[in-house]
């Protein structure tokens, strides 16, 4: 028989060995956890349909299509609300030089921190401007 020291020491290692393995699957983790809460919410649903006479195939088949569709609207509503925050900032860069202008890449700082907002280049750097010429440049800020 093993003391009681035994146990916990045991009962610690086995809860660190637990987390790491979870924290080392986490990435396929998570539809795992998703499938496990949908059909805990929905099984009440399809049960009280199967009991209402309708199959137990096609009640899980309407409620999944019903959830589908539901979360397929509101990804839309939410993707065309996003997108409508989307913000385009243009600028011009004009070189006077006799040289060609090449810039490596850019900083933007933002002190106020009060939109949270990334910023995205949507150019490739460097930039080269050809002597005389001016580039326009775009910076998307995207929630």
């Amino acid at each position: 028989m093993m003391n009681w020291q035994v146990k916990v020491v045991l009962a610690l290692v086995a809860i660190v060995v637990g987390g790491w393995f979870v924290y080392e699957i986490r990435g396929i983790l998570t539809p795992f956890v998703l499938a496990f809460i949908l059909a805990y919410v929905l099984y009440p649903i399809i049960d009280w349909m199967e009991r209402r006479g309708l199959g137990r195939a096609w009640s899980t088949l309407l409620v999944f299509s019903l959830v589908f569709v539901g979360l397929g609207l509101g990804a839309f509503k939410v993707g065309d609300k996003l997108a409508g925050e989307t913000v385009d900032r243009v600028f011009t860069i004009a070189n006077t030089g006799d040289q060609p202008l090449i810039i490596h890449g850019m900083v933007w700082e933002d002190n106020s921190r009060d939109q949270p907002f990334v910023l995205r280049e949507e150019h490739r750097w460097p930039l080269e401007i050809a002597p005389m010429e001016e580039l326009a440049v775009l910076l998307r800020f995207v929630p």
